[in-house]
């Protein structure tokens, strides 16, 4: 009897723990995963990897490279917004010149019978190798089947650069209200 009280207490501080923080679920499948070929597929030129820094699971994406994780989306989903959400850095900052490398998110939400749609969200850190979160909110509409969540960097006509750029902590995650998600991004970490 003692134990199962013990059991069930821990079960109440779990569930009111994750209430406050607003835990939500993770669509996109966790890095660790990357050797199946449903999860997350590195494409391109370059040589896109997956590194622990500082004991951070983080993806790694070099020039003309990419990473790509495709989320089935179920009746259950329509009507509510998603977060497209990540941390990001780069070996150059926003500022540097000529053209700098940048990450940045590019998501598809494909509706049968209708053309895709694509949003970029970039970042604009300051200074080279500072991770700065970036989000972008959408609706998921009727009749969408399926999210496609790219991680890219930008392109620059500088063949000489040899640049990557790094994320960590990206989630694609749905919420009732624009407001909620907006909420769940301002506190990302």
């Amino acid at each position: 009897m003692k134990q199962l009280t013990i059991t069930f207490l821990i079960l109440i501080c779990v569930l009111f723990a994750t209430t406050i923080v607003g835990a939500q679920t993770n669509l996109l499948i966790d890095e660790k995963d990357i050797s199946k070929p449903e999860n997350w597929c590195a494409r391109g030129r370059g040589e896109a990897t997956i590194e622990e820094i500082n004991g951070d699971k983080v993806f790694v994406v070099p020039k003309d490279s990419w990473f790509r994780q495709d989320v089935k989306v179920n009746d259950a989903a329509i009507g509510k917004y998603a977060l497209f959400i990540g941390l990001v850095s780069s070996e150059r900052a926003a500022s540097d010149k000529p053209i700098p490398v940048l990450p940045y998110i590019y998501v598809w939400i494909f509706n049968p019978g209708k053309a895709m749609r694509g949003q970029k969200l970039s970042n604009d850190a300051k200074s080279k190798n500072e991770w700065v979160v970036i989000y972008g909110i959408f609706p998921v509409e009727k009749e969408a089947n399926l999210i496609r969540f790219f991680l890219y960097q930008s392109e620059s006509n500088d063949a000489s650069y040899n640049d990557s750029t790094r994320f960590k902590n990206v989630g694609l995650y749905l919420f009732e209200t624009e407001e909620d998600a907006l909420k769940f991004a301002k506190a990302y970490k």
